[in-house]
């Protein structure tokens, strides 16, 4: 599962996402961190989105064209089609090492951040949070 690849993807939508960025969370989610290959079956991912193969072939061909997602492997019978996402953002630094959990990260933040934030590391190791506003948040 890639959490870290949805990370990305969640941390790069836009202030409104629309209904493709759901599809392309859902990919991420799928996807290997490693490769950031997914490969979710159509059957799934029009179940999580509750829609029809019309739409979900609609999104898949706006997230391409937007450059959000690649078709590594196209769809054929008894084959599931493979999905890339290139990098699209890069995450900021945090205070977790190897061994901490996502949960760790989730429960030391404390939601005053935004997408548009900036991280910096000061010199006794504590992560800093400034959001637009000029506030410091600091975590961990």
């Amino acid at each position: 599962m890639g959490w870290r690849l949805a990370e990305e993807v969640a941390w790069a939508r836009p202030e409104r996402p629309g209904p493709e960025w759901w599809t392309l969370m859902d990919i991420a989610q799928d996807a290997r961190d490693e490769t950031r290959q997914g490969m979710p079956g159509e059957d799934y991912l029009m179940a999580r989105g509750k829609f029809s193969r019309a739409t979900l072939h609609r999104r898949i061909k706006a997230l391409t064209d937007a450059g959000l997602l690649t078709i590594a492997q196209k769809a054929a019978p008894g084959r599931k089609a493979i999905y890339e996402i290139p990098v699209i953002h890069q995450l900021p630094r945090t205070c977790l090492n190897g061994s901490e959990t996502r949960q760790h990260m989730l429960t030391c933040l404390n939601g005053s951040e935004t997408r548009s934030a900036e991280w910096s590391r000061s010199t006794d190791n504590v992560v800093t949070l400034s959001n637009r506003r000029s506030e410091a948040v600091s975590i961990c």
